[in-house]
This record gives structure tokens, C-alpha cells and sequence, in this order.
């Protein structure tokens, strides 16, 4: 079941006297023509009248905007909407048959388990719009994983609105006596000219962290040589560098390892430093929180946020 949307945010909207659609079709259009005359200065008799009466005729001509693309979406979120508001720009109550495409050419991944809804989050695929009026649906989808999205990936959909049950009489000849259809359309992003239909693309734009770690060591000291080219000797100082870098467009949160040194070590340190590692002289400031357990290093990294590099170290004696 779709995620019933919040009423406030998607409410239908009905609006008159907004698109200037112009005289309603079936309207009867009367002109009348009688003559009048003098002769020699004398009033004669009106000329009899004569009435032109002709109907207007039905314009047909739907648009679709989308509404809030493109649409910041994390990777496996459900029951994403994108808004779509229908136009009924003629002149005339119509159904608007609706239909989606989710799998177009030219992005980065396919929506998934997409459906068409209304406000209540009910599955919808057509609307009835009386003349310069309009409404709002939504195209509803699943994200991909992170194994099939990344940040700043885009994934497209399309939705298109048909006029239901009308024929287009432009190529017939004129007849002032009966409501013809003129198809007056314009083209959107997946149809033509004059077909009573318009389609508008929407987009998902992936906001996703891209996190890699790495981890390498360095020796500080041993007994023998001091801080002069020291070696891994029992004795020495060697330390672990974690190195955890967030090149994606979001915010990682909650980021946690638990690193188990081997029992030939003996843990003397650990901490979180921000900024670009260095395994001999730590710097940047503190973050996060480091603590262990035995031969367990418990790093809790909190939040890695994009653009940024955050390092942990672990300080060891050889045994």
C-alpha cells in the first residue's frame, strides 16, 4: 500500500479562470442583420432580418508540468513521489487517460515498482477535468540499492495524459451546426504536435554517501634504533591508520567498525582525528570515539560528511 500522502502538500487543485480557455464548446454563437431604408425622406419598411447561428467548437488541449523534479532520493527508498499537475487548457470537461513509462534511454538507473497514484495514495489512470481546471498526481517508485545506484545517478520517468474518447476533425470541412474537435495541443517530451496527449518527464536524483576505507601501518620506534629508521622488532611502536573517505554528495551517519588486533600486539591508543591521515604525526581534530575491548578497537566515526576524510588510529607495542 502506497504511503498515503500528506493532504496539506498534494490537495487537489481546481482552479477556474486561470488558462483562458476561451468560450465553452456547444456554445451558441447569434448575429442578426436587418436593413433599414428611406425614401424621399419617408421611413419604409424594414427589410426583413436575417439570424447567422453557428456552434463553437471543442478545443482539445492538455498540458503536464512536473512539480518537484528533480526529486533528492536516497538509494532503497520506497513509495517516492514525484508530482505531476494536469492542465485542462480547452474548452470542455474531459477525461485524461494517464499512463507512466519508467524505463527510458539516457539516465543512470530504472525506477522501480512505479504506479500512478492520486492523494490518498489510490492507484489512478484517468482524470476527469472540467474546462481550465487542473490537478495533481503522482508517479510513485521504489529506488535500487546501493549495489545499482550511486550518487548523482538520475533515474527518469515519464507520465502522459490522452484526451479520452475524441476524435480530431481539423481535416473536416466546417459544419456550423455540429461541436467538432480540434486538437490543439502542443508537444511535450514523448509526444507530438496535435494528438491530444502531453507527456512530461520527472527525475530522482540519487543523494547518496560513497564511502571506502583503507587501512595501512607505520613503525614509530623500536628499541634499537630509536626513531631512526626503526624496524617491526619486539619492542616497537606500530601504528594502524584507518582511513575513511566520503566522496558522495550526502552525509554518512552511523559509521562504526570494530577493528580485532592481532594478540602479538599490545594496544597502547586509539583515537579519531578529522582531515587527511598521517600515520607518523596525527593531526587534525578529535572526532568521533575510539575505545576497546581486549584485542577489539571499537571506532565509532558518528557522522562522515560528504567531501570529507576522517582518520583512525591505533597505536601498538610489538610483543
Amino acid at each position: 500500500m502506497r504511503t498515503k500522502i500528506a493532504a496539506a502538500a498534494v490537495a487537489l487543485l481546481m482552479a477556474t479562470g486561470a488558462y483562458a480557455t476561451g468560450t465553452a464548446a456547444g456554445t451558441d454563437i447569434n448575429n442578426s442583420v436587418s436593413l433599414s431604408y428611406k425614401v424621399g425622406g419617408v421611413d419604409q419598411t424594414p427589410v426583413g432580418s436575417n439570424t447567422d447561428t453557428f456552434v463553437v467548437d471543442r478545443k482539445i488541449d492538455v498540458i503536464v508540468t512536473a512539480d518537484n523534479t528533480p526529486l533528492d532520493v536516497p538509494p532503497s527508498a520506497q513509495d517516492q513521489n514525484l508530482s505531476f499537475t494536469i492542465v485542462n487548457q480547452g474548452n470542455d470537461t474531459e477525461k485524461f487517460d494517464l499512463a507512466g513509462a519508467y524505463n527510458l534511454t539516457g539516465d543512470n538507473f530504472d525506477p522501480q515498482n512505479c504506479s500512478i497514484i492520486d492523494s490518498n495514495g489510490s492507484s489512478v489512470n484517468q482524470v476527469t477535468l472540467n474546462e481550465d481546471a487542473n490537478t495533481t498526481v503522482y508517479v510513485s517508485c521504489d529506488i535500487p540499492d546501493a549495489n545499482t545506484v550511486h550518487a548523482d545517478d538520475n533515474g527518469t520517468v515519464s507520465l502522459k495524459a490522452t484526451v479520452n474518447g475524441r476524435t480530431n476533425n481539423s481535416g473536416d470541412l466546417d459544419n456550423p451546426t455540429v461541436v467538432q474537435n480540434v486538437f490543439a495541443d502542443g508537444h511535450g517530451t514523448d509526444d507530438n504536435d496535435h494528438e491530444g496527449d502531453y507527456s512530461t518527464r520527472g527525475t530522482y536524483h540519487i543523494v547518496s554517501p560513497n564511502l571506502t576505507a583503507s587501512k595501512s601501518s607505520c613503525v614509530i620506534d623500536d628499541p634499537v634504533n630509536g626513531t631512526t629508521n626503526p624496524k617491526r622488532i619486539p619492542g616497537a611502536t606500530v601504528r594502524y591508520v584507518i582511513e575513511v573517505k566520503n566522496s558522495g554528495n550526502t552525509d554518512a551517519q552511523n559509521v562504526q567498525t570494530t577493528d580485532a588486533i592481532d594478540s602479538h600486539l599490545t594496544i597502547t591508543g586509539q583515537e579519531i582525528r578529522s582531515g587527511a591521515c598521517n600515520c607518523a604525526n596525527p593531526s587534525g581534530s578529535s572526532a568521533g570515539t575510539a575505545s576497546k575491548s581486549g584485542q577489539n578497537v571499537s571506532l565509532d566515526f558518528d557522522t562522515v560528511s560528504a567531501g570529507t576524510t576522517e582518520c583512525a588510529y591505533i597505536t601498538t607495542t610489538v610483543n
